[in-house]
């Protein structure tokens, strides 16, 4: 009992550590001191942490023991260790320094070194602070590895967005390559950033409220260098330069308070910083000194409290006016009455890692540069967290971090990135995760309507410009949507009038002081904006008002009454004009104005006329509106005469067009002019809101696709019927040229076929033949247009993302052809053959391109777009064409329509030998008895044409045909017999009608209509599987009482309402 009792005695009178750190030196005699006055210190702050500090008073070595014969390495060491060395040695410019390097040891394997230079006048005192801050860092080391540092590791930043500051407004300020302090965060969001020579306060919506600099003196802002914000603890902004006395301070809000003086050192480049207290620190030092750098603090308008002559180059603002000073991988954080708080070890980080920035809560960030890598660590060096940047952003710099966005810097962008778990607000919320969807920022197609939304989400949040860039960004893919663009351009009107603003104040403010040729250049610059945008909103207030304002600075007598017309433009919709459409144009709008009227009586005869000076030859009035009620809104179509000069266009031409609006009140003929940017488009582009529109470029009366399409044909075997031949020998001349599919760079018709508002580019017929390939809609209208030229009727078959083509064999569907192949299949449209064709296959042949329209048409849903319905609205385009003989017979082509002539009558005849037997309807008989014929067997088709009339004796059609078979059989007995037949009952028919109207004019009227309309219920189908009709139609619609073409061809989609579906038996 008593043994236990002194136990527990000696237990109480001894210390506890829960941790041990065993030190040992490395250091000159003359700094033996220094290190036994620092590791006392450390001994005592160990004993305020539960760690116990070992002073071994030796150095770290590996001793030599003799075991028998040799020697062997023995580890006496213990560990954990820190190795503290200080040695004086000299730099490379033979300056004398001081060399402090530290090397921690968990165990003999391990080893990490952090090393660091200080100028040879550091006293004694500095030097104990300097060793024993630095071995106190590595007690973080023995902490145990929290379980959960891994998952910490491995959470992701989400990018929020970023915005391009340097493009608020256009041609404001050119991009500088500096990085740093570009972006100061305010508690509210708000940012801080500077552009180019400026310091501008934006919302956390990218809405740029107050330009800072405006409040500096023209002698401050011509000083060199650039101004650097810096965001204090109090939410007050500083913003100063390092060459510069004066330090400016303002509200959060913007609003200038005060400035105060700073009386910098008498060196050539003074180094000036902001710390979050308000204080100033100095950095003095050059390359010739070593990178031995003296930073001091501004105390009482003095640089006296110096802090850190050593080889650190930069400052970073810490919390409560602390200052970081990195060196390496080490950070020294001292206080703003200059004593040495901390010394932190990035304990995962390499060379070329940067300390960026400190948080509110004492967490560090680092940056390696051009590798994208962000750490975050706490206040002991222990890592947070990590994250890479995409590769678009290693170059970028971290600025900032507040509420857990992390604000970046990259080449004139500012970029956010939220922490993982941190809550933001909600329309960031929104942006951040519509910013997920895009992948690839290539990948327009998918993007397009992201970046639609985006613009609509930071419009409605005050981020007008951030709203232009996005929209800019839809644009690019989808620029034929004019309501877009109407809205980009009132986006762009409203940062206008601010910057006209601005530029008129500065404009008043230079004459008042200097005179006007002082104020001349800014004086341009608003005219420049206002005049601009007054001719786009003639009915704005604010831009009229400032345009008088503008001009009575130097002339009142040009200041005018302002005016603003009864009629208000409300909607301009107008943006992407088509050389193709030219023809279109002359009876359907190529846009339309929507005004309302704001008197208190009605206006009547409102009409617009257009002009866009050189491509057209007078100014095109639309039709008229008879009256317009107070308060009463209407659309009036805009018409567009073009002439041939627009086909003389090979790139796009942004143009303005002249929209003079005309109307009558009060007794009086009043007009007003607006203007409004719009593109010509070159020569070959098009839209795809409606497939009908590709028939303005098939040219079948083009001399070089005529010449082509008839040597192509000439002097060749039949293939059943005339049609089919002639479309068979096309594909195989084309394909043998030989002819390739190249996909179009810039605009893939696989993207843009669903994107009514994409611009696309498509050859001419005769340039493809000449460049001998293109992508599916070149090689689409060179094959209708050769033939169509030769008189075949053609169709363009599209699928989701693809077009091609199908033509008409006049030949009509039935058991032979719908059993005829597998892997060959045809369409059935309206009880007619067409062949599908696949154009990218055509180099292939015939054959090969037959076959995969099949497989493209049994696997995908289809639409079916007559060509010669599409000219009914779609004319050909007249084209500027050179006359050229581009056809040459080829071995290849002879080979193919060899193959092709086989292939096609073994198919045939084999599916009509089994046709033979299965049919047994009169009907069936007589079609079946005509593909006889066609295929030469004159015989069998009298054959079958006999067993038809042995099922119905009153078939004019069979009797007819039997009569004309026998003709050409020579048989003129027979043939007669068969004609009377033929006669008789057609004689009995006609005396049957005659009856008939003589009872009621309308009977036989409302029968021969029903025939039409059952025969007209059609469809298209291939084996079984069915497919959609498109209609084309001029598209009307009503206008106060009057039918007049109403929609922009552009701009609505005008396939055909009439869907036809046909549902056939097995």
């Amino acid at each position: 009992m008593k043994k236990i009792l002194f136990l527990l005695i000696f237990l109480l009178a001894t210390e506890v550590f829960s941790k041990e750190l065993h030190i040992y030196k490395d250091v000159d005699e003359n700094l033996e001191t220094v290190y036994l006055k620092a590791v006392e210190k450390v001994v005592t702050s160990g004993k305020e942490k539960n760690i116990n500090v070992i002073n071994e008073n030796k150095p770290r070595y590996i001793e030599q023991i003799r075991f028998s014969n040799k020697y062997e390495s023995v580890d006496t060491n213990k560990y954990p260790l820190v190795e503290i060395s200080i040695k004086k040695t000299q730099t490379i410019y033979d300056l004398p320094t001081y060399e402090f390097e530290f090397s921690y040891k968990k165990k003999l394997e391990e080893r990490i070194a952090y090393s660091y230079e200080f100028s040879e006048d550091y006293n004694e005192e500095k030097f104990v602070e300097i060793a024993s801050k630095s071995l106190e860092g590595f007690f973080s080391f023995l902490d145990d590895e929290d379980e959960k540092t891994e998952e910490r590791k491995s959470l992701n930043f989400d990018e929020i967005d970023s915005f391009d500051i340097y493009n608020y407004q256009e041609g404001e300020n050119e991009k500088e390559a500096y990085y740093k302090d570009q972006v100061k965060v305010l508690s509210d969001g708000s940012m801080v950033c500077r552009v180019g020579k400026e310091i501008y306060l934006f919302s956390s919506s990218w809405n740029r409220k107050k330009c800072l600099t405006d409040d500096i003196p023209e002698v401050d802002k011509k000083k060199p260098w650039a101004w650097i914000p810096c965001v204090l603890d109090n939410g007050q902004i500083m913003i100063f330069k390092h060459n510069c006395n004066n330090v400016y301070l303002f509200e959060q809000n913007g609003k200038f308070i005060e400035k105060k003086f700073v009386l910098l050192p008498e060196i050539q480049y003074p180094m000036i910083y902001g710390l979050k207290d308000g204080k100033i620190a100095n950095r003095t030092g050059s390359l010739k000194e070593g990178f031995n750098y003296n930073f001091s603090i501004l105390e009482e308008n003095k640089f006296d409290m110096k802090i850190f002559p050593g080889d650190g180059t930069d400052i970073i603002a810490g919390n409560n006016g602390d200052i970081w000073i990195p060196v390496g991988n080490v950070n020294f954080v001292y206080d703003n009455k200059s004593n040495l708080k901390k010394v932190i070890y990035n304990k995962e980080d390499k060379e070329n890692t940067y300390l960026s920035l400190v948080d509110s809560e004492n967490n560090y960030y680092t940056y390696e540069r051009f590798l994208g890598n962000i750490k975050k660590y706490d206040y002991d060096g222990n890592l947070i967290c990590k994250y890479k940047l995409p590769t678009k952003y290693n170059d970028s710099i971290i600025n900032d971090v507040q509420n857990g966005i992390i604000y970046l810097w990259s080449q004139g962008k500012v970029i956010r990135y939220v922490e993982p778990d941190k809550k933001i607000p909600n329309f960031l919320e929104q942006v951040k995760e519509l910013n997920k969807k895009i992948v690839d920022e290539k990948d327009k197609k998918n993007n397009s309507n992201v970046y639609k939304e985006l613009a609509s989400i930071y419009y409605k949040n005050g981020g007008t410009a951030a709203a232009i860039q996005d929209l800019e960004k839809y644009l690019e893919y989808c620029p034929a949507d004019n309501e877009s663009s109407e809205n980009l351009l009132k986006y762009k009107f409203e940062l206008a009038k601010i910057q006209a603003k601005e530029y008129l104040e500065n404009t008043i403010s230079l004459y008042e002081e200097y005179g006007e040729e002082t104020a001349r250049e800014t004086y341009n610059k608003a005219a420049k904006v206002i005049e601009k945008y007054k001719k786009y909103f003639p009915n704005d207030l604010e831009i009229n008002q400032m345009y008088n304002e503008l001009k009575s600075i130097y002339d009142v007598s040009l200041v005018k009454e302002i005016k603003i017309p009864n009629i208000e433009i409300q909607k301009v919709d107008i943006g992407y004009l088509f050389p193709a459409l030219m023809n279109v144009y002359s009876s359907e709008p190529s846009g339309f104005v929507t005004i309302k009227n704001n008197s208190k009586e009605q206006i009547k005869n409102i009409r617009v006329n257009s002009y866009i000076r050189k491509y057209m030859d007078f100014a095109s009035e639309s039709e008229s509106v008879q009256t317009l009620d107070p308060g009463e809104i209407v659309s009036i179509p805009i018409k567009t005469i073009l002439n041939n000069s627009v086909l003389e266009i090979n790139e796009n031409l942004n143009l303005q067009m002249k929209l003079s609006i005309k109307w009558n009140e009060s007794l009086k003929e009043n007009s007003m002019d607006i203007i409004r940017p719009v593109t010509i488009c070159k020569k070959s582009a098009i839209v795809w809101n409606d497939t009908a529109m590709l028939s303005c470029f098939i040219l079948p009366n083009d001399k070089t696709v005529t010449d082509f399409a008839i040597r192509s044909i000439r002097n060749k075997e039949k293939i059943i019927s005339k049609e089919l031949a002639n479309g068979v020998y096309i594909c195989n001349s084309v394909g043998s040229l030989p002819i390739s599919y190249i996909a179009d760079p810039k605009t893939p018709v696989v993207e843009n076929l669903q994107n009514k508002y994409a611009v696309d580019t498509v050859r001419f017929p005769f340039e493809t033949l000449e460049f001998k390939g293109g992508d599916c809609d070149d090689l689409t209208t060179l094959l209708c247009s050769l033939m169509e030229s030769c008189g075949i009727q053609t169709a363009l078959i599209t699928t989701p993302g693809h077009i091609f083509v199908a033509f008409n064999t006049k030949m009509t569907y039935s058991k032979t052809w719908e059993n005829l192949s597998e892997e060959y299949g045809v369409l059935d449209v309206d009880g007619t053959v067409w062949i599908p064709i696949e154009v990218t296959a055509v180099g292939k042949g015939f054959l090969e391109a037959w076959k995969i329209g099949t497989s493209i048409l049994m696997t995908e849903d289809f639409e079916f777009v007559s060509v010669e319905d599409s000219f009914t609205r779609y004319k050909s385009v007249t084209a500027i064409i050179p006359e050229k003989e581009l056809y040459v017979e080829t071995q290849m082509e002879k080979n193919l329509n060899r193959e092709a002539e086989e292939k096609i009558n073994s198919l045939f005849n084999n599916s009509l030998q089994k046709n033979s037997v299965e049919c047994v309807e009169v009907d069936e008989l007589n079609i079946l008895a005509e593909e006889y014929f066609l295929v030469g067997q004159i015989e069998k088709s009298i054959e079958v044409l006999l067993k038809a009339y042995s099922l119905e004796q009153n078939n004019q059609n069979v009797l007819e045909n039997l009569a004309e078979l026998y003709r050409i059989k020579g048989d003129e007995k027979a043939s007669k017999k068969y004609f009377d037949k033929a006669q008789k009952i057609q004689n009995n028919f006609a005396e049957k009608v005659k009856t008939q109207t003589r009872e009621s004019d309308n009977s036989s009227i409302s029968l021969k209509n029903k025939s039409a309309v059952k025969k007209s219920i059609g469809g298209v189908r291939i084996k079984n599987k069915q497919g959609v009709i498109k209609k084309t139609k001029p598209v009307v619609s009503n206008i106060k009482s009057e039918t007049v073409t109403q929609r922009s061809v552009q701009t609505t989609s005008s396939r055909a309402d009439e869907i036809n579906i046909f549902k056939w038996k097995k």
